[in-house]
């Protein structure tokens, strides 16, 4: 999954996104861990790797 980041508040854009994913799965009882890395050549966007731990 990627997120596209506004030019300003990247950083708190970011957090509010992921805590809202999370609360979603949360309400839904699945278990996920999430990882995020923002790319070098796309300084706009990060890559977010899903991961389900509950099978």
């Amino acid at each position: 999954m990627n997120l596209k980041l506004p030019m300003k508040q990247r950083y708190a854009e970011v957090k509010r996104l992921l805590e809202r994913i999370e609360a979603g799965f949360k309400a839904r009882k699945v278990k996920v861990s999430i990882a995020c890395k923002q790319l070098y050549h796309d300084r706009e966007e990060v890559t977010c790797h899903l991961r389900r731990l509950d099978h």
